[in-house]
């Protein structure tokens, strides 16, 4: 299945009035759309010919594309008939029905050639906007009435009209005040098209003060969706032996969690998820089939996890007591588990690797380095677990990352960055007013949240861009990235928010009841899975597609 969009925008017209708000029209659709996955083709100020050869391009869709098909320019309704009008299309030529049906584009055929697919045809038509045709040409009764007889036979479409019949449609500064009002709700998640359209009819009315209504058409069978992604997919649930969560790590299909007393390792094992591919053989899609493996330890002396990270097959851990452990995978699966209890438990001790006096709550590893920080603004820095020397910083570390051989230090005045061995330490300028709560490493980027929002640091450009502003009073306490665009980020007040950072809007939420706010920290993802806490004693994972 292939989610296309036609998109046609007429504005430079020959004969007709001139379109001004035409052209941002269609920028605005278009990158909504491709924001929403689908294949755009976009035209502009089409001739005659060149509407034909379009429709030739209509011809080619197959039976299981879904198709959105948006024009914005003058359009005709001739008795019962409606037709898109060509930039070359003579005004006072039109006076002719013989002249209208050879020089403009009927619509029954569009929606003869669209009829191929059997999924759903969106056709959303912001037209009739200025037309000097004799009023007697134009059938000024309803729309409905006899128009589109034609088209009654062909099913699991929906046609938009922009205004009544007979009516002109009104034009704002910008766009056209029906696609000014319909790209507001295009980009929201988890709308029907019927919703998204009620809606704009609601917001057309009230500025128009009731002398544009948007009018639909439709004979879809199912609920249509543009897009859909959401936190209330919740495939399964994990209970924990205690309350407070404070680090979840992935690596590969493996979960390492923190609680306030306990560790607890989950396994997504091969034959508990499966790929999903699409004809091209790239995973689309990743299932889980059934509860995944569940195992859970302590660690000696009552020690306290801060932070977890992974590399190859081990898992990191800092505690409390100033230790840095290695967790070995293998090991993990290997033991045998005692299921007298309702939490199976292992007997496990890591290997440790450091021993420091003070408490230890900055981590990251990757191939080749370990950092990690203290409470009292030292940082130390090891290869292939054997340490190497010690970074002293004037301000208070938050956290740290490490790309290759750079070590990127989130204080209270900014990010530094480190080059491992050179020992050269040096502020990045544009962080300098942030204040800074959690980070996260993807690719190439670095996404944090700060005291007034979230944003990104370009790992090899230094160049920062924020992406997401809060409102005041809000901060985050931890964040994790989908698709290098979803921001994922638990507030202080106890809810979960998707971001999206393409179309700068909350795609979601999902708020959790009677927890401490100190106890939500753990968030990680693994494909298309997000896990994170559900309530106050269960870990929850999150289907995101």
């Amino acid at each position: 299945m292939t989610k296309k969009a036609f998109i046609i925008g007429n504005y430079d017209y020959k004969s007709f009035s001139k379109l001004n708000g035409v052209k941002k029209d269609i920028v605005d659709i278009q990158t909504i759309l491709e924001l929403k996955s689908f294949e755009v083709s976009k035209y502009e100020n089409l001739n005659f010919d060149n509407f034909l050869k379009l429709t030739q391009n209509i011809q080619l869709i197959q039976e299981d594309d879904e198709i959105i098909f948006y024009y914005a320019g003058h359009s005709l309704q001739f008795f019962d008939s409606y037709y898109f009008v060509p930039i070359d299309c003579d005004q006072n030529s039109c006076k002719e029905i013989e002249y209208l049906e050879k020089s403009c584009i009927y619509l029954g055929d569009i929606i003869a050639w669209m009829a191929t697919t059997q999924k759903a045809k969106i056709l959303i038509l912001d037209a009739c906007r200025d037309s000097y045709i004799e009023n007697e040409m134009i059938y000024k009764n309803d729309i409905f009435n006899k128009g589109l007889i034609e088209i009654e036979k062909f099913t699991n479409f929906i046609i938009a009209f922009s205004t009544n019949s007979g009516n002109t449609a009104k034009e704002t500064k910008y766009n056209g005040l029906y696609t000014k009002h319909l790209k507001n709700h295009l980009i929201k998640y988890d709308l029907s098209i019927e919703d998204i359209l009620i809606l704009t009819r609601k917001a057309v009315l009230q500025e128009s003060k009731l002398g544009q209504v948007p009018w639909e058409y439709s004979s879809l069978v199912d609920k249509y969706y543009l897009s859909q992604l959401t936190l209330n997919n919740v495939v399964y649930k994990i209970p924990l032996k205690f309350n407070g969560i404070e680090t979840i790590k992935k690596y590969d299909s493996n979960l390492l969690v923190s609680t306030q007393k306990s560790i607890t390792y989950i396994n997504f094992t091969k034959e508990d998820v499966i790929s999903i591919y699409n004809n091209e053989n790239k995973i689309i899609d990743f299932m889980p089939l059934e509860q995944p493996v569940v195992r859970n330890f302590t660690l000696l002396n009552e020690d306290y996890v801060e932070k977890i990270k992974a590399n190859n097959d081990y898992f990191y851990l800092i505690t409390t007591n100033g230790y840095l452990y290695k967790v070995s995978i293998d090991n993990l699966n290997q033991c045998d588990a005692n299921h007298g209890t309702p939490l199976p438990t292992i007997n496990y001790n890591p290997i440790e690797i450091f021993k420091h006096e003070n408490t230890l709550f900055g981590l990251d590893v990757n191939n080749q380095f370990i950092v990690i920080s203290d409470d009292e603004k030292n940082i130390f820095v090891f290869e292939n677990e054997t340490f190497l020397y010690k970074i002293i910083c004037e301000s208070d570390i938050y956290d740290l990352c490490i790309y290759e051989n750079q070590i990127f230090i989130a204080t209270c005045n900014g990010f530094y960055q480190h080059s491992i061995p050179s020992q050269e330490t040096l502020l990045i300028e544009d962080t300098k007013h942030f204040i800074i709560d959690c980070v996260w490493k993807e690719k190439k980027q670095i996404y944090f949240a700060y005291h007034e929002g979230v944003a990104s640091l370009d790992i090899q450009t230094s160049k920062v861009d924020t992406l997401i502003t809060f409102e005041v009073d809000i901060r985050a306490s931890s964040l994790c990235v989908y698709q290098s665009r979803f921001v994922i980020y638990w507030q202080y007040n106890n809810a979960l928010i998707m971001y999206d950072t393409k179309l700068n809007i909350i795609v979601d939420r999902y708020e959790v009841d009677n927890i401490e706010v100190s106890t939500i920290h753990g968030i990680d993802i693994i494909e298309n899975l997000l896990i994170t806490r559900f309530d106050k004693y269960q870990i929850g994972v999150f289907k995101l597609k």
